[in-house]
């Protein structure tokens, strides 16, 4: 059984790989990014060398804070912090990475991706995915998390589920009621996104609804293959506004390209696509050619605002973030000094290879 449950998160991680390298293409091999042999094999001085992903905004009075997801040369994912004025000039947290690994044969001891930061009262709570299921942790301050200790909260799903395993959620505090748009893997072949819902009294424990509420569009479409990475956020008519991202073909497939859609609501249970989609597309010409994906939206009454993660999959372009702003939430302008947050450079260095007789 051990050696079966084993078998099942090493196949998960192939697949997180896929999904921040863009699967099709050749995984990237990286040049050695580390202040020091011992460094780069202790993982976190070089823990967002490779790509950073998933950006989390709040504007917490007049400041920007944003927790994001960084690849390290170590091939694992952890979580980074950063703050800014604007939105869009960022100064990185200087004892980043704020959320790291458990131990070692724990249930999160490979990735840690974040999904949703809320401020609630006084306290922050983090929801962040690992091994295909989610974890919770809460925070004072936003930097010294607190892991709780019944981690996960929702877990994977039985086999042959079309939510096998759980890769990106979006937590919204709706009055007295936490709602989770989440996305489902199916273990099928190829892989299927969906985006499922569930709700909770605290956050902690919840309650599925047996069936997606977002589902793929037809074949050959722009979201043949999956819908996942939602952002949602409740304001005007219909209430509920998502975001989402979109993948044409399987990740096993060359040319995989991955863009962002729309959707309203007015229960967010039954959801109508935007007859547009994509709202936000690739540019062929530039660093986000393949993918701009995992979109978070803020509205201050009149803006919105999201920031989004794009590149090359797998490419020699590192996959950024990026920030588009828009006056309805459907036409947006892609920011033109973009990317606004960019990997750490770090010192390249040659490690020793020590051959066996």
């Amino acid at each position: 059984m051990k050696v079966m449950q084993y078998t099942v998160k090493a196949a998960l991680v192939v697949l997180l790989l896929l999904l921040a390298w863009g699967g099709g293409q050749t995984a990237p091999t990286p040049s050695v990014c580390a202040s020091s042999p011992e460094a780069q094999a202790e993982g976190p001085a070089g823990w967002d060398c490779l790509k950073v992903l998933d950006p989390v905004v709040l504007k917490d009075g007049s400041t920007y804070k944003m927790w994001y997801t960084g690849l390290g040369l170590d091939d694992e994912a952890r979580i980074g912090y950063a703050t800014s004025n604007d939105g869009i000039t960022w100064t990185k947290y200087a004892d980043n990475p704020v959320l790291g690994l458990g131990p070692s044969g724990s249930w999160d001891d490979s990735w840690v991706r974040v999904n949703t930061v809320l401020k609630d009262g006084d306290t922050y709570k983090m929801w962040y995915t690992s091994g295909g299921e989610v974890g919770y942790a809460t925070s004072a301050d936003g930097i010294h998390w607190t892991k709780y200790s019944h981690n996960p909260v929702l877990k994977e799903g039985s086999p042959g589920a079309w939510d096998r395993w759980i890769v990106h959620i979006y937590v919204l505090k709706d009055g007295s009621t936490y709602k989770m748009w989440y996305s489902g893997v199916s273990d099928t072949s190829p892989r299927v996104f969906r985006i499922g819902y569930a709700t909770s009294s605290d956050g902690i424990t919840w309650s599925k609804r047996p069936n997606p509420v977002l589902d793929v569009g037809p074949a050959g479409s722009w979201e043949a293959q999956g819908v996942f990475d939602p952002s949602v956020i409740k304001a005007g008519d219909p209430p509920y506004r998502m975001w989402y991202s979109g993948i044409d073909k399987p990740f096993s497939e060359s040319n995989v390209t991955l863009r962002i859609g729309y959707a309203t609501s007015s229960d967010g249970i039954t959801w109508t696509k935007h007859s547009g989609n994509p709202v936000l597309n690739v540019d062929p010409s530039g660093w986000d050619s393949q993918s701009v994906t995992a979109p978070w939206v803020l509205y201050d009454g009149s803006t919105y605002s999201m920031w989004y993660h794009g590149g090359v999959p797998g490419g020699t372009v590192p996959e950024m973030i990026g920030y588009a702003t828009s006056n309805d939430g459907i036409t947006w302008t892609k920011y033109s000094g973009n990317p606004v947050l960019q990997p750490t450079e770090c010192e390249h260095v040659y490690l020793p290879v020590i051959r066996r007789n």
